[in-house]
């Protein structure tokens, strides 16, 4: 008896929790269809400019985006894990876009290994690469995920260009992965 009463409670639990997490995956959607290509474009050109990114995205959805906030009843930590992981997806679109063809890059390669890297670190430090406050142990330790799984070859990643780009995708790559999950917490 108990038992059955036990189930019955984890049963409700997970009813309850089930929706919630539907719903913020609905809440997410309303946000990322904000990102047209033209807007996507702005805020990469405007981040390759090294202008600030969240005031350009501020201006072209500002308003749309504090009415997802408003519809969807988001708290401010939400509203800033949703534009971090509409930020990391942008860059992670425009850093793809910008060395496809010029580098011997396996974009499909670099995204598996560093999704590998960041599946085997604690949270924290997924966090600290979206943050830009990676270490250099961090960053040999995602460089050998990278060499393993031949996103790139030893000889290419010599080049600082391509160094950069693996550095600036990991970063983007971790908004979108710690963002997403933040933003699914609350």
């Amino acid at each position: 008896m108990r038992a059955s009463w036990q189930r019955c409670l984890i049963g409700l639990a997970v009813a309850f929790c089930a929706p919630q997490s539907a719903m913020a995956a609905d809440n997410l959607t309303c946000a990322s269809a904000l990102l047209t290509e033209q807007v996507r474009a702005d805020i990469y050109k405007a981040y390759r400019a090294n202008e600030d990114i969240g005031e350009k995205a501020n201006g072209l959805i500002g308003k749309k985006i504090a009415a997802c906030m408003l519809m969807h009843d988001w708290s401010e930590e939400a509203l800033e894990s949703a534009m971090r992981y509409l930020f990391g997806g942008v860059l992670e679109d425009g850093l793809v876009r910008e060395f496809t063809g010029k580098r011997k890059v396996s974009f499909d390669l670099l995204m598996k290994a560093t999704d590998r890297y960041f599946g085997a670190i604690p949270e924290d430090e997924i966090r600290k690469f979206a943050d830009g406050e990676t270490s250099d142990d961090a960053v040999a330790q995602l460089i050998q995920f990278v060499l393993a799984d031949g996103a790139v070859s030893p000889l290419e990643i010599q080049d600082d260009d391509v160094g950069r780009m693996i550095g600036e995708y990991a970063a983007a790559r971790a908004n979108v992965i710690y963002f997403r999950a933040a933003f699914a917490r609350q």
